[in-house]
């Protein structure tokens, strides 16, 4: 029997702080769902769980993972996806002396780090979910030595899975003692009752990052009461899920009254199908309140690329759009829930963007799908426009007589149960599906109205980072997929028994390849676009290293990208403000190869950008067809 500890590698306490004021790159890794898999067999049968030969016949375990499959990840898939990671990414001598801007800030890991508990014949234990959980953090912090490290608890990171009780409990002890590195001091004792905490990632530089436990909101944990409320008086037997939201509102109304950005990150994302239906209200609620703090929302779980819409009760949804209960019933698919909440949305000149806000769902390494890793930028150049200027009506109207916004909790969430929380519960322990599969889109990930606490203070700007490029604004990302039917094809030849050690002396390693990025193209392309515009060069934004993008070249056998100079036609606007008919301008030429990987072509990815690319993707049937197929990490997959 394969022993766990056999693939662990030690911990590094000698790290230097890594990101500062001055040494900010603007860019974070997303990694999640590694689910490493010590039994795992190259050549085993993947009706086994990739972890036997027997039976014969039937599919067998590639030699790098199997796509689109129950099987978990060889430990060598996780390493050589880090390696890739940290040699593109992380600073050399060479890229140094190059003036490449290579560098990580920090990374952002959200949970699932143990395999499923699939095989009876190797049942899971809490000391090897444990081990499993050290060895991932060794292997990430070997290759990203002292670079800030965010993790999250996932559903599969506890015995058994699915279930946790409020704490403290083992699960919170453990956690504290595995990732007692990366858990702030001052926050120990926050994480050991109930597994979550704020951390500033740059520091002196207000940019934090509140690691959430999602399994207190997530309906499939039975151990929990779906954020019940407490009656006065009596918070001692308050549900951990609502404990949970009165530590995030808090938190929200603290770090904003400092001025400070925001991410909020979470294993089980927050949607109608994942969570209790008071918790995914409530949760919903503040996140739309805090508007002018949250610069971003990461999650993972679901092993899929997606991005979610969030939006207020009182918005004005296009009625044209509306389906009917009996097509919500029958919507098996989560493709077919991202487009309902697509072509449900306002035009653009309907839309009040005080109520939204949007939240991303992340691939995973584990090849349910492909394997898939995601770099973020984001914006460190910029001055931050004061979070408490600039209000929105709707927050100058919520003022109280000495000037300070009510941010406590009203008397109206406590007390007695309406009738509508009533309702909420009678379905409240019905039937559950795992989500952690290629079956996750059964489960109804609609955007769903969630219940408004009416009394509560909204804080909404539109010169907030979530609402205009600014200081900490998310500026895009670039999403890297592993084809792992062309990886395990070139080691067909290689004997399974031996194949770790044949591995380990090729000089290639795995790669990965870009699968989209959410910019421009002359953002994306802007260090090989021929006297091109130095502007993104000038701010020190570099989505994907000059190297990569030379990669992509080669493997696409694609020109680079250049600007055409030429007469062309003014707009009428130009003409009215004294413009000649004609006027001289460039163009950027795209080869065709490469127009799919800038196809969302976004500035950046605030609100009414990502708002503006969901109203496109209701109706351009050319790009909703590839966001599709990027769904399922290009794997080939379809629900």
């Amino acid at each position: 029997m394969p022993q766990v500890c056999c693939i662990q590698i030690p911990f590094r306490t000698d790290q230097p702080s890594y990101s500062s004021a001055s040494s900010a790159y603007g860019r974070f890794l997303h990694i999640t769902d590694l689910h490493p898999d010590p039994f795992y067999l190259p050549g085993g049968s993947v009706e086994g769980g990739c972890h036997e030969k027997k039976p014969k016949g039937g599919r067998r375990a590639g030699a790098w993972g199997t796509p689109i499959s129950d099987c978990d990840s060889p430990p060598h898939l996780i390493e050589a996806s880090l390696d890739w990671l940290a040699h593109n990414f992380m600073p050399t001598s060479t890229s140094t002396s190059r003036g490449e801007r290579r560098g990580v800030d920090f990374i952002i890991w959200t949970g699932d780090s143990a395999r499923h508990d699939l095989d009876s014949g190797h049942p899971r234990t809490r000391p090897e979910i444990y081990e499993l959980n050290r060895w991932a953090v060794g292997a990430l912090e070997k290759r990203f030595p002292g670079v800030p490290l965010v993790p999250t608890i996932g559903n599969n990171d506890i015995f058994p899975h699915n279930i946790l009780f409020a704490g403290p409990n083992d699960v919170t002890r453990s956690y504290l003692s595995i990732w007692t590195d990366h858990i702030p001091e001052d926050q120990s004792h926050t994480f050991f009752v109930g597994g979550y905490y704020s951390k500033e990632v740059l520091p002196s530089q207000n940019l934090w990052v509140l690691s959430l436990n999602t399994l207190w909101w997530y309906d499939s944990n039975r151990a929990v009461d779906g954020c019940k409320r407490s009656k006065k008086g009596k918070k001692d037997q308050e549900d951990p899920g609502s404990r949970h939201l009165d530590w995030l509102e808090a938190q929200l109304g603290m770090l904003r009254k400092r001025g400070a950005a925001v991410h909020l990150i979470g294993h089980v994302p927050p949607t109608a199908g994942n969570y209790f239906p008071r918790c995914y209200d409530r949760y919903t609620d503040i996140v739309l309140r805090f508007q002018d703090t949250i610069v971003g929302q990461h999650y993972g779980h679901m092993n899929v690329d997606g991005l979610f819409i969030q939006e207020d009760s009182s918005a004005n949804t296009d009625e044209h759009g509306n389906t009917t209960r009996d097509e919500e019933v029958h919507a098996q698919s989560l493709s077919a829930d991202l487009r309902h909440d697509f072509k449900t949305l306002p035009g653009e000149a309907r839309t009040d963007l005080d109520l939204y806000h949007a939240f991303f769902a992340a691939p995973s390494i584990v090849p349910t799908f492909w394997p898939a890793v995601r770099v973020w930028t984001y914006n460190v150049t910029r001055a931050r426009h004061g979070s408490l200027q600039n209000l929105s009506s709707t927050e100058r109207n919520l003022e109280d007589v000495g000037g300070q916004l009510v941010e406590l909790r009203s008397a109206q969430t406590m007390g007695a149960e309406s009738e509508a929380d009533e309702l909420a519960e009678t379905d409240m322990f019905g039937a559950r599906h795992e989500g952690a599969s290629p079956h996750t889109a059964k489960r109804k990930h609609r955007r769903k109205k969630h219940r408004k606490h009416k009394n509560l203070p909204r804080h909404v700007s539109p010169s907030s980072p979530s609402r205009s490029n600014g200081r900490f604004s998310l500026l895009g990302y670039s999403q890297w997929i592993c084809d792992l039917d062309a990886a395990n094809g070139r080691e067909a030849d290689i004997d399974a028994m031996h194949w770790e050690r044949a591995s380990r002396k090729k000089s290639d390693g795995l790669q990965f390849y870009l699968e989209y990025a959410t910019y421009q193209p002359e953002t994306l392309w802007a260090e090989l676009l021929q006297q091109g515009d130095s502007s993104a060069l000038e701010r020190g934004h570099i989505p994907v290293p000059k190297h990569l993008l030379q990669a992509e070249l080669k493997r696409l056998k694609s020109d680079p990208p250049r600007w055409i100079y030429g007469r062309y036609r003014s707009s009428e606007s130009d003409q009215l403000h004294g413009g000649t008919e004609m006027s001289k301008r460039r163009k950027l030429h795209m080869p065709k190869r490469l127009k799919h990987l800038t196809d969302w072509d976004l500035p950046s990815l605030t609100i009414p950008d990502l708002l503006q690319f969901g109203r496109r993707l209701a109706s351009d049937k050319k790009l909703w067809k590839r966001y599709r197929r990027r769904i399922y990490a290009d794997s080939g997959a379809l629900d």
